[in-house]
Formats: structure tokens, C-alpha cells, sequence
């Protein structure tokens, strides 16, 4: 609890270059309570915000991940290349681990590239390794595995549910009060969708 209330007063300095023009989009709950959006979506919001906003989400989850034999639960973020691009996260083939995760699974070896992993069952591999200090989208929410969403995509998820959190950086001379303008050009009440800096 206390460094839970110490890593939320005091600031840290992510490794996402020009942070401070990013920002989060939230969805409404039927309690007025501010979440996530549906991949549809993010996708209506993404076509809307192309003229003054890049766009990306990610969607967590809970996954039995093995590594080394050893089975355990850990968090999962299925990014699309978007938001892996906004966070620095390299887009390749396979997966990319956490700072952490390469240090206590992995030994933080060099040659971590290409090492096996299985996610659910599923194959795959180690594709590289998250900058230090990104320890999730959000604080207090690590994540240990971040992967492309291609992947997860492929495997049929239902696209209406609000599982997706949307992020995005603006564009040159664009404010905050601007994005909040275009998403909610065509919403109203319940159905607004809040936008604040990331």
C-alpha cells in the first residue's frame, strides 16, 4: 500500500519520448464510471482522431505463461502497432518481455532474443526486451508480456466488448480540449468519451 501511494506522488520519468502531448481515452459504464473502450471502438475513434491525433490501445489480461518449464499466471498487453510505436516497443515478430521479467526469468542475458515462450499453450518467442521504466500502461498495473495484437486478432475476440484502453499523442498545435471536441462531435451524455493527459 505505502509504495502504491509513493509511486502515485511522486513523479518518474517514463521512457516515452514527448510524454507530455499524450493522452488517454475513456469510455462510460452504465455508472458513469470512466473505462475502457470496445476494438470497434477504438477503431471509430481512430478514423475520427487521423487528422490531428495518432492512436493506439491495448487490451490486458491474465495468461499462464511458460518460461523454462515453469508455468506461471502473469499480465499480458496486446498492443496494436500503433501504441507500440507511441511507447517504443519494437513491433517484431514474436514477443516482447518486460525489464523485469528479463531480469528475474532470464538472468537479463544478452542473447535473450528468440528464447521460447508459451502463452496459453501457444508458441512463440522472445522478441525483445521493454525499455527500463515501462512498467505498464498505467501505474500499478505492470505488465510482464507485451504482445502484437495481430496476434491476439487472429484468435476471434469479441470486438464490442470494452476491454481496450485507448491512447494517443497529438498532433502538432493540437490540444487536449481539441480531441475532446472531434471524438465527441457526434456523442452525447452517457455516450461521451472522456479524454485526459496520459
Amino acid at each position: 500500500a505505502v509504495l502504491g501511494f509513493v509511486r502515485g506522488t511522486v513523479g518518474r520519468d517514463l521512457p516515452i519520448r514527448d510524454i507530455d502531448n499524450m493522452f488517454s481515452l475513456f469510455a462510460r459504464d452504465e455508472q458513469d464510471a470512466l473505462g475502457p473502450v470496445s476494438y470497434d471502438g477504438y477503431q471509430l475513434l481512430q478514423a475520427q482522431l487521423a487528422a490531428v491525433a495518432r492512436l493506439g490501445a491495448a487490451r490486458e489480461s491474465q495468461s499462464l505463461v511458460q518460461v523454462h518449464e515453469r508455468s506461471q499466471v502473469m499480465s499480458i498487453a496486446t498492443i496494436t502497432p500503433e501504441l507500440a510505436e507511441l511507447l517504443h516497443i519494437p513491433a517484431d515478430e514474436g514477443v516482447v518481455i518486460s525489464h523485469r521479467l528479463w531480469e528475474s526469468e532470464f538472468a537479463a542475458a544478452a542473447g535473450v532474443r528468440g528464447e521460447p515462450l508459451w502463452i496459453d499453450g501457444i508458441d512463440t518467442h522472445v522478441a525483445d526486451v521493454a525499455p527500463e521504466g515501462l512498467d505498464g500502461l498505467y501505474i500499478g498495473r505492470a505488465v510482464d508480456i507485451w504482445m502484437p495484437a495481430r496476434e491476439a486478432l487472429a484468435n476471434g475476440f469479441d470486438r464490442s466488448s470494452r476491454t481496450f484502453w485507448a491512447i494517443g499523442r497529438l498532433g502538432p498545435n493540437v490540444s487536449i480540449d481539441q480531441v475532446q471536441a472531434v471524438v465527441n462531435s457526434t456523442r452525447s451524455g452517457a455516450d461521451a468519451i472522456a479524454v485526459l493527459s496520459y
